[in-house]
């Protein structure tokens, strides 16, 4: 939850609404009228959060991927995909997008 708030901070000056949220994100937050749902998704959990977020249908937000490793995001793919963020230590946010195929 701790790296998840680290993402939240990152867009407080434009957040209207924020609020814990259930699984398989962990806080959702409104800015400029549109949900975004920041999901945790931990090594090895790739195909069961795919799976949830695919069979709970569309949110109408978009997600914010948090990942433990930026490998981690070829094996990922579902709807509303905005991008993806590592957390370290220190708590600074590193964002990642998917490439597209052949793409450098």
């Amino acid at each position: 939850m701790m790296w998840a708030v680290w993402v939240l901070l990152d867009f407080i000056d434009r957040v209207e609404f924020h609020s814990p949220s259930e699984f398989p994100a962990k806080i959702l937050f409104f800015s400029n009228g549109e949900l975004y749902e920041i999901v945790y998704v931990g090594a090895g959990q790739e195909a069961l959060v795919t799976h949830v977020i695919i069979r709970n249908g569309e949110s109408g937000g978009r997600y914010i991927v948090l990942l433990d490793d930026p490998g981690q995001i070829e094996a990922l793919d579902f709807p509303g995909i905005s991008g993806f963020c590592t957390v370290d230590e220190s708590g600074k946010v590193s964002y990642y997008r998917k490439t597209m195929e052949g793409e450098m």
